[in-house]
This record gives C-alpha cells, structure tokens and sequence, in this order.
C-alpha cells in the first residue's frame, strides 16, 4: 500500500489540478489503491476512494479533450465499484453503479447495449 500513498501524495502536491489529464491520473491512482483496499477487506475506505475516482473522471469526460479511453476507465471504476457493493450487499447501490457505467458514452458501451438480451429456456 505504501506505493499507493506515495502515488497519491505526488498527486495532490503537483499544481493545476483542475486539468482533465490529472483528473484521469489522480481517478486512476483513487481506483488501483481502492482496488487495493477492498481485497485486504477495508470495503469502506475502498468505496469512499472509488466515489472519488469516479467524480474526477466525470470531470475529466465531461471536457471536450477527453479521450475515448477515459470513458472505458471510468465505466471500469464504476463496475468495479459496483462489485464492491455488491458484496458489501449493497444491490440497490450496486445496480446504480452498473447502470451509470453502462450509461457513459463509448462505442464499447454502444456494442453492449446492442446485444440481445438471453433468453431463458
């Protein structure tokens, strides 16, 4: 965990934080170190760092500069986040978080929502 205190230290120290590329960067280091901290059990911490990402990323994808990857990073936080509460046994919250990454624009997004539906027998 130390690499991911480090990580996000250097982050809140570097100027112009308003900048969507470091938005992406500092959502990027919130979602690796909460994905670091849901495996050793720490699902609260975990969840607060994940809310975090995901509204910088918001941030970041709302610019016109974004690039397409940005918006498959943060549908990524998003369904990890939703994993998350889904074992905390949080459903309600955790269908929220599958729909709001399935709810960000992206061609992946698109091909996704264009599948059918299975079909039970």
């Amino acid at each position: 965990m130390a690499w991911a205190d480090k990580d996000l230290a250097s982050y809140r120290t570097l100027p112009g934080n308003d900048d969507p590329g470091r938005q992406r960067d500092l959502a990027s280091s919130y979602d690796r170190r909460a994905q670091a901290l849901a495996r050793l059990g720490k699902n609260e911490e975990a969840l607060d760092l994940f809310e975090k990402g995901t509204a910088l990323l918001g941030a970041a994808t709302a610019a016109d500069t974004t690039q397409p990857s940005w918006q498959r990073d943060a549908a990524a936080m998003l369904e990890n986040m939703g994993k998350l509460l889904g074992r905390m046994g949080q459903s309600d919250r955790a269908i929220d978080s599958f729909w709001r990454a399935l709810s960000i624009p992206g061609p992946a997004n698109h091909a996704a929502s264009a599948a059918p539906m299975p079909q039970e027998p």
